[in-house]
């Protein structure tokens, strides 16, 4: 009982950072949405999981698009790959393309697991393939988060990084979409 009460407080102290804002705020089908390259997935134990940013953006643009029936805007990011960007960031880079609302998101778990077993990114542990991930939708017009997705999955045998990064965009798509 005790473990559990300490992996339950821990869950949670580690969650507290990233907490999920209400949906303020849905998307009208006739506006425009951006989206910034989301940060590659930090790995206190190792290298940055180089690509995961791109990987991931591109998936969950896949299942967003796909669900809201819309074409994001793809904005250059103005940072690093594995640099955070900031609200203030996010907005300037969205501010000259036309947009009412951007996607800013952060890659915080991506293993793809080979069929060997041998991890090919590495963030995280276990035998599974992993993706988590944080995201922010800013409307410009008033400078404001108006939801936030922050969800990690597990997949089972054949489920891979990307297809998880799909069905989060899809799932986020419906959640903000009128």
């Amino acid at each position: 009982m005790r473990r559990l009460l300490v992996a339950a407080l821990t869950l949670a102290a580690c969650a507290a950072p990233y907490r999920q804002i209400p949906v303020a705020d849905r998307i009208a089908p006739a506006a425009k949405v951006g989206i910034l390259e989301f940060r590659d997935c930090p790995n206190a134990k190792g290298p940055t999981c180089d690509g995961s940013g791109v990987a991931a953006t591109a998936a969950f643009s896949k299942g967003f698009e796909e669900e809201a029936k819309l074409t994001l805007v793809r904005i250059a990011r103005p940072v690093a790959a594995n640099a955070l960007i900031t609200d203030k960031q996010a907005i300037a880079a969205a501010a000259g393309e036309g947009v009412d609302f951007v996607l800013v998101g952060d890659v915080h778990a991506y293993l793809d697991m080979q069929p060997s077993g041998a991890p090919v990114e590495m963030y995280g542990g276990g035998n599974r393939d992993q993706a988590g991930l944080l995201v922010r939708l800013i409307r410009l017009r008033d400078k404001r988060v108006v939801a936030t997705l922050n969800q990690d999955q597990t997949g089972m045998a054949r489920d891979v990084p990307d297809e998880m990064f799909q069905n989060m965009g899809a799932d986020f798509a419906r959640t903000v979409r009128q």
